[in-house]
């Protein structure tokens, strides 16, 4: 997992740098956060089985959260930026 999250906040540095690394504190981040870039991470990596992974885990934050009404901001933020990225990388992975 914390490789999936390496990934994650990896692409996030280059293409959408909102997160501070040096204060970013995984253990007090909200758990759908955490979801939603593990999502990231698994959709980055180089195997099928992790694609898969990123897949269910986009598909449960999803219906978690925008599905039932329950959007922080922060949630909506994260989604926004994340679901054009995943769209991307699943065209490329064609």
């Amino acid at each position: 997992m914390n490789q999936i999250l390496r990934w994650a906040l990896d692409y996030c540095d280059i293409y959408m740098p909102f997160f501070h690394r040096p204060t970013l504190n995984l253990s007090r981040s909200p758990p759908v956060l955490l979801l939603a870039l593990c999502s990231l991470g698994a959709f980055l990596s180089r195997t099928q089985e992790y694609y898969e992974v990123g897949k269910l885990l986009h598909r449960h934050v999803w219906s978690q959260t925008i599905e039932v009404g329950n959007n922080p901001v922060f949630l909506l933020q994260n989604l926004s930026l994340h679901t054009p990225s995943l769209q991307s990388i699943n065209r490329n992975r064609l």
